[in-house]
């Protein structure tokens, strides 16, 4: 698979050989249950995850029909269809906004079969995922993108400079709107906007609860 966003029809390069065998080009890869396209946009992931999780509804209707409890619909919910919504989203959340409304029209259709109750905002749900990604790399030095995390420096004294915690990053220049909704970019800018508080709440769990009250 050749991964570009380049528009050219006429591909730039020759054709690919492993020893004296042509390799055939494709244009989208399976890795672990996520679908990566040649440009990056995860349309046939996102596409995919909404067809698999309005099949998963299936389970809350049946459990609708058969016992009529809300509660026990809400759990069919958080148990079957939410985790599917959620897969790998940090690799994803660049995905553009009208694609991901296709996983908000799999929610509202669960909320329906829960006589209307709400269930979750699941971009609430992504930028605190993506913020506990980004705090797991940051607190492991071993981790590969660890090293790509720089403290970020104010050249002169503005109110941002006043406003700022010591623990803002510096975030990665980009070009295109996809690359800025992407997860070192997203998470970053999310992260310099948390308090310094947040940062101090003693481990993963009390940065997720802190995270979630902020946001």
């Amino acid at each position: 698979m050749i991964v570009s966003r380049s528009r050219t029809v006429v591909p730039v390069h020759g054709e690919l050989c492993l020893g004296n065998t042509v390799l055939n080009e494709s244009t989208s890869l399976v890795i672990l249950g996520v679908t990566f396209d040649s440009k990056m946009l995860f349309v046939d992931h996102i596409g995919n995850v909404a067809s698999s999780a309005g099949r998963a509804l299936g389970i809350m209707r049946r459990a609708n029909t058969i016992l009529g409890n809300v509660d026990v619909v809400h759990a069919c919910f958080r148990s079957y269809v939410l985790s599917r919504l959620e897969y790998c989203a940090p690799v994803w959340i660049s995905a553009a906004s009208e694609h991901l409304r296709l996983l908000d029209a799999v929610v509202r259709r669960a909320e329906a079969l829960c006589g209307g109750r709400t269930l979750c905002c699941l971009d609430h749900r992504r930028r605190v995922s993506v913020l506990c990604m980004l705090y797991k790399i940051f607190q492991n030095v071993a981790h590969p993108l660890n090293s790509l995390l720089t403290p970020f420096v104010y050249a002169r004294v503005t109110r941002a400079a006043v406003a700022a915690h010591e623990y803002c990053l510096t975030r990665p220049r980009h070009c295109t709107e996809q690359y800025r909704r992407s997860f070192l970019p997203r998470a970053i800018e999310l992260w310099n906007e948390l308090d310094a508080e947040v940062f101090e709440s003693g481990g993963l769990c009390g940065f997720k609860r802190c995270v979630n009250a902020r946001l």
